[in-house]
């Protein structure tokens, strides 16, 4: 075997922070991959069930247009 194409790879450890970095990073992202685990270590850290729901919301208005499913973890 001399190639292996991946059509819809997955970005396993993603660090999209937030705010204008999130902005910036997460569009990026989400035009090479398919989908990612995104950590979850911003401050204060997503370390509730409401606090991922609100991530998940800023990681996806983000993303815009772009077909990309974020898999969203907590940090403990």
């Amino acid at each position: 075997m001399q190639e292996i194409i991946l059509n819809s790879p997955l970005d396993m450890h993603i660090h999209f922070r937030d705010g204008n970095m999130l902005n910036t990073v997460a569009p990026l992202s989400a035009e090479t991959f398919a989908g990612g685990v995104i950590m979850p270590n911003l401050v204060p850290p997503v370390d509730n069930l409401d606090r991922l729901i609100g991530y998940k919301t800023a990681v996806c208005a983000a993303i815009k247009h772009h077909t990309f499913t974020p898999y969203m973890t907590l940090f403990f």
